[in-house]
């Protein structure tokens, strides 16, 4: 009867070690899925920061390289701040201004959102802008007094 007794227990606690080391393994298994998911969430964080980053100097770089035309600088935001003019700053050579993003892409620019495409700042896409702002000059007319 004592051996019975002992061998039904042993076979308990065999199952139940069985059954912790089961879960143990399983709780493993979702912590490693968890930690992979949060380096790649972390990865891609960096990676969007880098991208950001990179958006930002881009802009900044093109906003230095067009200079400030417009009288849009001087809004009461920038109120303190020096409004340098062209016939101040840099000249803006022929090719320069040839290859000057749109209109609408400069505000932006003027305004901190660098959320633009890239195009926009190629050759080809400014080609674009240029080849736009002249078709509208063409069209500019006025019709029965409106």
């Amino acid at each position: 009867m004592k051996v019975a007794i002992n061998s039904y227990w042993d076979k308990i606690q065999n199952e139940r070690l069985e059954q912790c080391r089961a879960e143990h393994a399983q709780q493993a298994d979702e912590d490693a899925r968890v930690r992979e998911a949060q380096q790649q969430a972390e990865r891609v964080r960096r990676e969007e920061e880098e991208r950001q980053f990179a958006a930002v100097q881009t802009a900044a770089k093109m906003k230095e390289l067009l200079g400030t035309t417009s009288p849009s600088t001087s809004i009461d935001k920038d109120k303190g701040k020096k409004v340098i003019e062209m016939a101040e700053g840099r000249r803006i050579s022929a090719s320069v201004n040839m290859s000057r993003p749109g209109e609408s892409i400069l505000k932006k620019i003027e305004q901190g959102e660098y959320s633009i495409p890239l195009w926009h700042l190629t050759r080809e896409g400014t080609d674009h802008a240029q080849r736009a702002r002249e078709r509208g000059k063409s069209k500019v007319a006025i019709k029965d007094g409106e």
